[in-house]
This record gives C-alpha cells, structure tokens and sequence, in this order.
C-alpha cells in the first residue's frame, strides 16, 4: 500500500510536470528568415532556369539505359546457351517433309501424312536437337 501512494505522490508532483526546455526569444522569427534566404533565388539564379534539360532526360535516360541492360543480359545468356534461333518449328516440319516424301508423290489433299518413326530416325541422325524434337511434339 505504501508503493501505491508514493506514486500517486510521484504523479501529482506539479515540479515533474513543468517543461524544462525553452524557446529563446526570437528563434521562430530568425528561422523564417533564414529558411527563406534558403529557397529564395540570388539575383544570379533568377535569370537561370533551374532545370535543364538534361534534369528532364535524367529519368527517361536511365530507363531506357536498364531495358537495354535487361535485354543484353538476356540476349547474351541465349547467345551463351546456343537458344538465339527463332522457333521455326513450322519451317522446320516443311523442311523435313520435303526430305522425306518423294517430289514424284503426289498429295491430293493439304494434309500431309508422315511415317513417325522414319521422320525420328531423319531427325536423329541430322543431328537435330533434343529441344528441336520435344518442341515438335
């Protein structure tokens, strides 16, 4: 009961509760001022437009400066990894149709039908790759 009371005592106290900090006199007044020596323009800097330019393009710049980044770390990846060439995955099966099927046959309707597995052994045996044969699947 005894703890209670002291900090009643400790709450009521009207000397902890005065602020021990003070302004000095004129400090708002000498802040204005000088902020607004900060932001108001010299003569010098009056006639000068402030932004050029170039602090227009700045943005625009690094942008197009971290596509081309983007795009030549991955074109240089596929370069690397030997994947640059276009899926030509139907010029690729025309190509490989024309080899196989005799130019003497001739083929009635657009559909062109095509043994499997003497397409796979062409395949194989050109050297294509297996992502080439997967994609043609």
């Amino acid at each position: 009961m005894g703890a209670e009371n002291k900090h009643k005592n400790i709450l009521e106290n009207s000397t902890l509760k005065a602020n021990p900090f003070i302004v000095p006199t004129g400090y708002f007044a000498e802040v204005e001022r000088s902020v607004m020596e900060t932001i108001t323009p010299t003569g010098q800097q009056q006639g000068k437009n402030r932004f050029g330019i170039i602090e227009i393009l700045k943005p625009a710049i690094g942008l197009a400066a971290c596509f081309a980044l983007i795009f030549g770390i991955g074109y240089g990846a596929l370069y690397l990894t030997g994947n640059t060439q276009a899926n030509d995955s139907t010029s690729t099966q025309v190509q490989i149709a024309e080899e196989i099927i005799p130019e003497s046959t001739e083929i009635e309707s657009d559909t062109i039908y095509i043994n499997e597995d003497a397409a796979e052994e062409y395949l194989i045996s050109s050297g294509v790759s297996s992502s080439t044969l997967a994609s043609l699947e």
